[in-house]
């Protein structure tokens, strides 16, 4: 199962609560969290994301599209 987290608009504290709490109640069936963070307006929440740590979080994939980037999950144990 795949997620979506749109984060466009959010400021980089914003953006940051958001993807704690989405990490943290994801449920077990999810393998991948798609971030929408845009590029155009900057690339604060997309460095954010990039560079974010959570210990769900396996792999983190750039994608051909630059105002988006993908988490691979850990199963949850």
């Amino acid at each position: 199962m795949i997620n979506t987290l749109d984060l466009h608009h959010c400021t980089q504290v914003e953006a940051k609560k958001l993807l704690d709490h989405t990490l943290d109640n994801l449920s077990p069936n999810v393998k991948e969290l798609v971030i929408i963070h845009g590029y155009q307006g900057g690339h604060v929440i997309k460095d954010l994301v990039l560079r974010y740590r959570h210990h769900r979080i396996e792999r983190i994939i750039k994608s051909l599209n630059p105002g988006q980037t993908s988490y691979l999950i850990k199963a949850k144990k």
